[in-house]
Order: C-alpha cells, then structure tokens, then sequence
C-alpha cells in the first residue's frame, strides 16, 4: 500500500508521523517521570462492583452476533446486495449499503444490551463507565488524547513488524473495500461512520464496560455463585463500612446498630487483579482474527485500554483512544490512495 508513494504522500507521512512520534516521546517522559517519582500512572478509582452477571455478558454476546447479520439480511431482502460476493465483486453502492447495516445492526445491539441490564437489574449510567459531568468529561478527554499519544507509537511499530514477519498485510474488510473503490465518496462517509463513530463505541461499551467489569466482579471475590451467574440489583449493593477511629469504633462495633456487612460490594482496582485486563483484550483480539497480522498489535492496544478502564472505570477515555486510532488508520489509507 506504501509502496511508490508520491512526493506529497512522502511529505504528509514524514510530517505527521513525526509530529505523532514527538508528541508521544513527550507523554512517555512524562509518564516515566510519574513512575520514577513513584506516582501511578493514571490514579485508581474505587466504585461499585457492575450490577450484572453472566447471563447478562451472554445476552449482550448473542445480540452483538445476530443483530449485524440480521440488518445484513435485510439489506440483502431489499437491494441487490450479495453476501456470497467477494468484496472486490460488490458495487460501490452494494459496499456502502453494506458498511451501513452493519454500523447499525451493531448500534442496535449494543443499546438493547444496555437497555436490558438497566430493566433487570438496574444499572445506572456510572456502572456503564458514563458521567455527565463536565469536570469528568473534561478528565476523560485529557486521558483519552494522552492515552492515545502514549498507545499509538508502539502499536503501529508492532503493526509493522507483524506484518514484516508474517509477510501480509491487513485483511480488515473496510480497507479491503476502500482499495478496490478508491473513488466512492458514500462509501468513504460509510467507512467513517462504521470504523470511526460507531465501532469505538459499540466495542468498548461491549468489551471493557460489559466483559471486563464483569470479570472485575468474579477477580474482586465479593460476589458469590449465584450474583456472579445472575447479578446483583444495585439497590442491594452495600458500601464498605467507614473507618471510625479508636472508642467510636468499638462502641459501634458491639451496639451493631444499622451495621452494614462486612462484605461490601466495592471495588478496589490493583495491580494484582490484572487478569480481566488481559483476558478481555485477547478476547478483543479473537474479535479482528481473519485481518491478517491486526490481532497482535490489537491485544496490545486492549491491553492499554483495559489499563484506563480498570483505573478510571469511565469508558469515554476509551472511546476516544480507539476513535482516534482509528481515524489515524483511516487518514493514512486515506493519503496512500489519493491520486
């Protein structure tokens, strides 16, 4: 694809890339600056332990698999739109349509999801990593940006030295499309819509709110078999008990009068509860298998995404990390086949 590049094409990846490259040299001082200090690299957040179970992640799973299908279908039904087809076969039209249905069949599931878990067992936005104040939405933008600048750098070098190593290039259905129709602008519109707005939104809702708080409640031992399996409503949650110092203490603990119980419903990210971190970003990376060499520079992508969440529990920093990364990606096809 970077092959016999323009003059022009040359200067605008000299020229962004080393702007990228610089920016992200500047996050990582900064951040090894923190750690050399001893500050963490992004604070932990307590919070609830997420109110649902494994019948919801399976709910939300099956969805994610039969409402893109499903508006394919319909695009199928209606058009003349061939699923049997190799994408170089299809139309420009038949493409776009295509980019489409599945941007919205993956809409679809993923607010039936969230509306499903709220209805049974009452989630609320903060449990979906979602807030509305503008102080944390203010915080999330400036993570997310840094976390894409300290992130981008060593995917794309991974990216190339997958590719090197197993000898091929992406096979990511979007850019297979792009290359074979250079000159659709619908389906330029589609292939942003799809790769850019909603694919972020829809997998980190999905892997990191969904999956890894899930297996952030089974890491946390708090809940038992059966909240594990079916959830917990949040309005049975319990917060940890506060700490009262000396006499106080001790008189409350022998009147016992409205005690909560000791084991609370509170979750305190560290570094030992890691593994739902790397377990939710191999199960992200199974999610591209079939691109080619994409699935080794994506775990570790997960990997950095699940990091935010797990010390956040806000889902916009992740959005935006993936969105950007994602635009990034589109902007270099973009400029590699421009006339």
């Amino acid at each position: 694809m970077f092959d016999d590049l323009t003059r022009q094409q040359a200067i605008t990846y000299s020229v962004v890339g080393g702007v990228v490259t610089l920016i992200s040299l500047a996050v990582w001082w900064h951040l090894s600056w923190r750690m050399k200090t001893q500050q963490r690299v992004l604070d932990l957040k307590p919070r609830w332990l997420v109110s649902w179970g494994l019948l919801d992640v399976i709910g939300a799973v099956l969805l994610s698999f039969f409402c893109a299908p499903a508006a394919v279908a319909i695009l199928e039904a209606t058009t003349d739109f061939d699923r049997q087809a190799k994408i170089g076969e299809l139309s420009v039209s038949s493409l776009t349509g295509f980019f489409f249905a599945m941007s919205i069949g993956s809409a679809v599931a993923i607010i039936l999801s969230l509306i499903v878990i709220r209805i049974r067992v009452g989630a609320k936005a903060g449990d979906f990593g979602i807030g509305w104040k503008w102080e944390d939405i203010r915080k999330d933008l400036v993570v997310g940006v840094l976390g894409f600048f300290a992130l981008v750098v060593p995917v794309l070098a991974i990216q190339v030295g997958a590719t090197q190593l197993l000898g091929q290039e992406t096979q990511h259905p979007i850019i297979k499309a792009l290359k074979s129709n250079t000159d659709g602008e619908w389906l330029w519109m589609a292939t942003i819509c799809s790769a850019v707005l909603v694919a972020p939104i829809v997998e980190e809702l999905l892997v990191r709110v969904i999956l890894q708080g899930w297996f952030e409640n089974i890491a946390s031992g708090k809940m038992n078999e059966i909240e594990v399996l079916s959830g917990l409503h949040s309005r049975f949650r319990t917060e940890p008990v506060p700490a009262m110092p000396g006499i106080e203490q001790e008189l409350k603990d022998l009147s016992n009068e409205k005690a909560k119980p000791a084991t609370h419903h509170w979750y305190e990210p560290t570094a030992a509860k890691a593994w739902p971190i790397v377990l939710s970003a191999a199960l992200f990376s199974l999610m591209h298998v079939g691109n080619g060499p994409d699935p080794i520079p994506l775990f570790v992508l997960a990997l950095g995404l699940g990091y935010v969440y797990h010390c956040t529990h806000r889902v916009l920093p992740c959005i935006i990390i993936h969105f950007l990364m994602n635009l990034l990606s589109l902007f270099w096809l973009w400029v590699a086949l421009r006339p």
